[in-house]
């Protein structure tokens, strides 16, 4: 951007990013720490009063979130569970707009490699466990660790009762450390070229195993992207791993994958997301509005009750649809759902245009995460999980640090 809060050297911000990101596997540190940076952030924006520039400049994504924002409060369902949601997404925007106006190359590198230690300390722990297989249970930092032996639900290594929760957290750290790593990787010394590789192997093998299909289409999808905007020698260079994993992930295959690949429709866990969007268009013949649908986490709230599972056939623990886009019209109504596309749509265009044009890293690295973020919402719904929806808008915000919407609007 044309000026930007980073020059200005908030060292108590880029501290708390600095600490979220080392701890962000662990949703409670994560969150606190990044909403100790935007406290920092915004004092020091009233103090040098910067607050109305940098608005500008990010004023096309303030505006649509107030839109969602007050779609969802005028919505017909509960208007305190809406309200209460809806402020949950303007934090979403609030850490996007702190960290696009605070990360310079010093930030981004400490995170990067911060992210890489942390994933490697977390993957090798869930790859032992799979040796040790039994049940084990950790308190750290107030909430509750679970590891799971590999008869439950057939999931060879889960950090979490939910895997794909961990598998999609693990996909778009690798997003981003990925990037980072091709472009950087001549002004790196040794052992962190060592480090980073280390944590992208463990890292894929570790999604492979904890059965994250979601994860792994927004690290595929990403991956195509990046290979697109790579030079011919590095990409011949790079179909050395791709190969590597391509094997192992075949080795390690478990039957949950082979059950998807053989019959999709008949897969419990895809079935269960089918009705549930089935469950959805009841709903909203029974209580929506075309306008401003039910109110954000409307269908969460109405979905509670056990005989409303057992009704459309559910027996997965599954608590909202997973597919974004029918999830803001339902929720939203038509005034959420075409903010949410036009916001995301903008999003693609600004990290698009600058990649092709620039071919900086940065650009390349947030045009396949957000790439791959679409395409996974067609079956989940990361943002509606708050340790995940941080995760996305932060790297959003990192991504999109160096790009000047007013320059790309006028051209």
């Amino acid at each position: 951007m044309s000026e930007t809060v980073a020059k200005q050297k908030i060292d108590l911000t880029n501290l708390f990013l600095i600490l979220a990101f080392a701890l962000s596997f662990f949703s409670t540190p994560f969150i606190a720490f990044t909403a100790f940076a935007s406290i920092f952030f915004i004092i020091d924006l009233i103090r040098k009063k910067k607050t109305a520039k940098l608005l500008i400049n990010d004023g096309l994504f303030f505006i649509l979130f107030v839109a969602l924002i007050l779609s969802s409060v005028f919505a017909v369902f509960d208007k305190w569970l809406s309200l209460g949601s809806a402020v949950l997404f303007g934090l979403y925007w609030l850490a996007y707009f702190m960290i696009r106006n605070t990360a310079d190359d010093k930030l981004i590198a400490n995170v990067m490699k911060a992210v890489s230690c942390m994933l490697i300390i977390v993957c090798a722990t869930a790859i032992a466990h799979f040796f040790i297989n039994k049940d084990i249970v950790l308190n750290l930092f107030n909430e509750t660790v679970i590891f799971k032996a590999r008869s439950h639900k057939n999931t060879l290594a889960s950090f979490m009762v939910y895997p794909a929760l961990f598998g999609n957290f693990l996909a778009i750290h690798l997003t981003a450390m990925m990037v980072y790593f091709i472009y950087n990787f001549r002004k790196l010394k040794p052992v962190w070229i060592v480090i980073f590789a280390l944590a992208f192997i463990i890292g894929i093998l570790t999604i492979v195993l904890t059965q994250a299909r979601g994860g792994l289409i927004i690290l595929f999808v990403a991956a195509l992207v990046v290979f697109f905007f790579l030079p011919g020698k590095v990409k011949a260079f790079l179909l050395i791993p791709v190969v590597i994993a391509s094997v192992v992930s075949a080795l390690f295959m478990p039957a949950k994958w082979v059950q998807t690949i053989k019959d999709p429709l008949n897969e419990a866990n895809i079935r269960a997301r089918f009705s549930m969007i089935v469950a959805g268009m009841d709903l909203y013949e029974e209580k929506g509005n075309p306008a401003v649908g039910i109110g954000i986490m409307g269908f969460r709230e109405w979905w509670g009750d056990w005989p409303k599972k057992v009704k459309y056939s559910i027996y997965e623990d599954l608590n909202y649809i997973h597919n974004v886009y029918f999830s803001f019209f339902l929720e939203t109504g038509i005034i959420g759902l075409l903010t949410f596309i036009v916001w995301i749509g903008y999003l693609i265009w600004i990290l698009a245009r600058d990649a092709v044009k620039k071919r900086n890293w940065k650009s390349i690295s947030g045009f396949a995460l957000v790439s791959g973020f679409v395409i996974n919402s067609l079956v989940d719904n990361l943002i509606y999980v708050v340790m995940l929806g941080f995760l996305l808008f932060l790297y959003w915000g990192i991504f999109a640090s160096e790009i000047d919407d007013r320059a790309l609007l006028k051209s």
